[in-house]
């Protein structure tokens, strides 16, 4: 009888591990910025199999993956205060987001697909029309698998000028170009993770920040 129990014990464990890997979720993040006199920034923050958070940056001088710790996944203001407290670490990229856009799903490849082309970085490889961030962003994107089962590359309706780096609403409104161009799949974009409503993130995005030290 405790041999029956045991066993059913193991395979009530089984059962209960499968349908909790079946479902655990990658989730990616995309976060956009257009500041006044530039063109902008956008990236995405992807989750890997073991569910921790990576911020990617693509740039014309550097490109780097990094870790973010769980307390500053909140919200975008909690993200940008992550920045701000690591600003020295950031000199050379955009530090501050306004726009988030929050999709649930099984990024993982995502992840990967970021960490080899960060890993295989040349500055010679960033290309302003070819190969930009939201390119860039766009490729890991594609390798994500939504809630719904299907490649996210394939619920997308893609418009070629929207992708175009000096179309006029590049890349602040690149969470709305998302938005309208699902194909009826289920997925999520968290109104905590919309817009930035931080005062001082707003005046460092804009340049008006003045800092209280002389």
């Amino acid at each position: 009888m405790k041999k029956i129990k045991y066993f059913l014990s193991v395979m009530l464990f089984s059962v209960l591990t499968l349908i909790f890997i079946k479902n655990a979720n990658a989730d990616v993040i995309v976060i956009t910025v257009k500041r006044p006199n530039h063109i902008g920034h956008t990236s995405i923050i992807s989750q890997d199999k073991n569910g921790k958070w990576f911020y990617f940056y693509w740039g014309n001088e550097v490109a780097y993956a990094t870790e973010v710790p769980d307390e500053y996944m909140k919200n975008i203001d909690t993200l940008n205060k992550w920045f701000f407290i690591n600003r020295k670490s950031f000199e050379k990229s955009s530090r501050f987001y306004a726009y988030g856009t929050y999709i649930k799903g099984d990024f993982t490849k995502s992840t990967e697909y970021y960490n080899d082309v960060v890993k295989n970085y040349k500055t010679w490889k960033y290309n302003l029309l070819f190969n930009n961030c939201t390119n860039v962003s766009n490729k890991a994107l594609e390798k994500g698998i939504l809630l719904n089962g299907k490649p996210f590359k394939s619920q997308m309706k893609y418009n070629l000028k929207e992708y175009i780096p000096f179309w006029s609403i590049f890349p602040h409104n690149y969470r709305k170009i998302i938005e309208r161009n699902f194909i009826g799949t289920e997925h999520h974009a968290f109104p905590d993770w919309g817009k930035v409503t931080d005062k001082k993130i707003l005046s460092l995005i804009d340049g008006t920040y003045k800092s209280s030290k002389k």
